[in-house]
């Protein structure tokens, strides 16, 4: 079965966004330091809002031993490893779960390589519920993407989870 259209429009005209604390911007941003010159990268966990927005109440970093100055790799039994370790210590009826990735660009340019849309792109097409990526350069600038298997990878406002509406 395909989607027409008229189905995915809706759904790409409304604004995305992407919630994150400040103290876990500033877990990425010591990340990025630590692991500088090679990039480094984890899971998001949180919840979703509504079919455009995304809620990160913790992010885990899950470094890649071969990672590069432009490459890191998220390693999946690691990654599931570290997520079944930290929803086991959530409450049964817990919203938050497995919401996206993060990773960094040691250099100044936050935005999305055709690598990292390829792959993110591969991940919000197989999932129901939305899916972000999130990623922080050098000079702590970050961006983020959404998508699912409704939603092409979008830009997405990022905001502050204290203030979030």
């Amino acid at each position: 079965m395909t989607v027409s259209q008229s189905v995915i429009t809706p759904l790409m005209t409304a604004r995305s966004t992407l919630a994150i604390d400040v103290a876990d911007r500033r877990k990425v941003r010591a990340a990025l330091r630590k692991r500088k010159p090679r990039e480094t990268g984890g899971i998001l966990i949180g919840c979703r809002k509504g079919e455009t927005g995304v809620l990160v109440v913790d992010a885990i970093e899950t470094p890649d031993e071969y990672a590069t100055d432009s490459t890191w790799t998220l390693r999946t039994a690691g990654a599931n490893r570290m997520l079944a370790d930290y929803l086991a210590e959530l409450p049964l009826d817990s919203p938050f779960g497995y919401v996206g990735t993060w990773h960094t660009h040691p250099r100044p340019d936050p935005e999305p390589s055709s690598i990292d849309l390829d792959t993110f792109g591969k991940e919000a097409a197989g999932s129901d519920g939305l899916v972000a990526m999130l990623i922080c350069s050098s000079d702590g600038r970050m961006t983020a993407t959404v998508g699912n298997s409704m939603l092409e990878p979008t830009p997405a406002a990022i905001e502050d989870l204290a203030s979030y509406d």
